[in-house]
């Protein structure tokens, strides 16, 4: 495998149409201003293993064939201690399946077994995948609007929400019917 030169430790992948100067931006489209043009489902990526220090996956994973070979190759390519933020679309929102392109959809604890986990509530640990990460924080979040008001009821319901998620999603699951969060935000920290 030949491995590219970087000039950045910070790496923000499926950059589309919002590149990030200061960054190695990837994407495997020619439409869009990219450092590097690299198809993600493609394994290995062309990067040194301990590489990176942050990384940026917004709105990209659920685009992927093989999520957990993501997270791995996440893995791989970081620094330990890095940094990776994750936004990946919520399996009951609207929008996860509005797009024909997503392959998965994500609830509360889709990535607690890369953390050691198999949920927030089941401290259980998992024998099947390694620990590769540990949450820094997970969020759900409401759909945005120019409008002050919807902004302001949106708000209000993440903040109700996110007191218990995993309660909710459980417990209490057509609260989120009603509620209708749009996507999973994670920054988990590389564990080596």
């Amino acid at each position: 495998m030949k491995y590219i030169k970087i000039k950045s430790v910070k790496l923000h992948l499926g950059c589309d149409k919002s590149y990030r100067e200061g960054w190695v931006n990837v994407d495997f489209k020619n439409s869009f201003k990219h450092d590097i043009d690299h198809d993600l489902n493609k394994f290995p990526w062309p990067f040194k293993d301990n590489t990176f220090e942050e990384l940026t996956a917004n709105n990209v994973i659920e685009h992927l064939n093989n999520p957990l070979e993501v997270m791995k190759e996440i893995w791989r390519i970081s620094k330990p201690g890095a940094r990776v933020n994750i936004a990946v679309p919520y399996y009951k929102s609207f929008n996860a399946f509005r797009d024909l392109t997503h392959v998965s959809f994500f609830t509360w604890d889709s990535f607690s077994p890369l953390c050691g986990f198999i949920s927030s509530r089941e401290k259980d640990k998992v024998g099947y995948l390694p620990k590769l990460f540990r949450y820094s924080k997970r969020k759900l979040i409401y759909m945005s609007s120019s409008k002050f008001v919807i902004r302001q009821i949106c708000q209000f319901f993440e903040l109700i929400i996110n007191i218990n998620p995993e309660y909710v999603e459980r417990y209490a699951p057509w609260l989120f019917d009603i509620l209708n969060p749009e996507a999973i935000n994670l920054r988990l920290e590389v564990i080596k």
